[in-house]
């Protein structure tokens, strides 16, 4: 999909909506444009473009898709340095993008679940992160009542995916957080109420949670939400920062935690192999087997690091793929778009979604290249 640039007078219309809605609940510094290496930068807000969370599971409640979107949104907009709107058919910014065509009407009724896709959308209409998430696993327990629920996804900065030559998305994405979080309600005795009340208060716990992960806490870092009442953005995030503390000196008192972290080879894939495809293509595959232990596996998480050919420098390990590309039942993932000056190092985890990862868990690929 090629999507046009957005005009001066349209860019503006949208920033001051947007602007409009943040300045009724508090005030907030001027938004800038910029051009960071790091999405999440402390002192500008950032405009974050979530698009409808997508329910990967059969026996969710009916609305449990707009439940968590809605969750999601409350979640990031929360964050210090965060504006976030859904692209939903009900957003005053959606319907004008899409009356003025800088977005298709199919996209927005039908929904958005390709990532390139979603950064042509996100650059139309100005952000400068989108959000994809899908709705993992539910399950509701009995005796006491409990609802749990894994929430996995990634965010993109739309700038440095965006191609301005072409103006569509480039063709090697780059994942900017990476997040699979378990969210649970309060377990009750003898509940007799309704199981979406509980669902929704799991969907809070997921959604809080991942919102942590894309401001850039570690997900082993993530404790539960604090009450702080009604205080102000920056006071939530003391807050927060002062619960990751307690949590870090928790962990280095012996303490025990819920989720556990993960230990033992019996978690870890077996076989994680890189292999150069045939000459032109540009392309690595790689294969992995599954870790004998499956029970709550959500999925896998793939990073990738690079240098170029005679250099003992590399680049740091980033994430090229997720949860969401890379379920329980995947065993392979083809890297392409690659250089052929460079070599590649690959590492491959397990995520489950009863226990945290923990910096051992990767397991690395050797160094691969293409010949000539």
């Amino acid at each position: 999909m090629t999507l046009s640039r957005i005009g001066k007078r349209t860019r503006g219309l949208v920033f001051a909506l947007i602007g409009s809605m943040v300045l009724s609940l508090a005030p907030l510094p001027t938004l800038a444009v910029a051009e960071p290496q790091q999405p999440l930068m402390v002192g500008r807000e950032l405009n974050v473009l979530l698009f409808p969370v997508q329910v990967a599971v059969e026996g969710a409640p009916e609305d449990m898709g707009r439940w968590a979107t809605n969750a999601l949104q409350a979640s990031i907009d929360e964050l210090p340095n965060m504006v976030c709107f859904d692209f939903s058919p009900t957003s005053p910014l959606v319907r004008r993008a899409a009356r003025e065509g800088n977005v298709r009407t199919v996209d927005v009724e039908q929904g958005v679940t390709d990532p390139a896709t979603a950064v042509e959308i996100g650059h139309a209409m100005g952000a400068d992160l989108v959000v994809l998430a899908t709705l993992q696993s539910y399950r509701l327990s009995i005796d006491p009542t409990q609802a749990e629920v894994v929430l996995g996804g990634q965010s993109y900065d739309v700038k440095a995916n965006f191609d301005e030559q072409t103006l569509e998305a480039k063709k090697e994405l780059q994942v900017s957080r990476a997040f699979g979080v378990v969210g649970k309600s309060s377990p009750r005795a003898s509940y007799a109420g309704k199981e979406g009340t509980l669902a929704r208060e799991a969907l809070r716990d997921a959604s809080y949670r991942a919102a942590q992960v894309l401001a850039g806490v570690p997900a082993e870092e993530v404790v539960a939400k604090p009450d702080t009442g009604k205080k102000n953005k920056a006071w939530r995030w003391f807050l927060i920062l002062a619960g990751v503390a307690a949590l870090a000196a928790a962990v280095n008192s012996g303490t025990d935690s819920d989720p556990v972290p993960v230990t033992g080879n019996e978690y870890r894939p077996t076989n994680v192999t890189a292999v150069a495809q045939p000459a032109g293509q540009n392309a690595i595959l790689i294969s992995w087997g599954r870790p004998s232990k499956t029970a709550n596996l959500m999925g896998y998480e793939l990073q990738r690091s690079s240098r170029t050919k005679g250099s003992s420098s590399s680049s740091p390990f980033v994430t090229i793929a997720g949860l969401t590309q890379l379920p329980a039942d995947r065993t392979q993932w083809v890297d392409h778009g690659l250089q052929g000056d460079n070599v590649y190092v690959y590492r491959l985890r397990a995520r489950y979604s009863d226990k945290q990862p923990v910096a051992n868990d990767w397991v690395y690929t050797g160094w691969v290249g293409f010949s000539g």
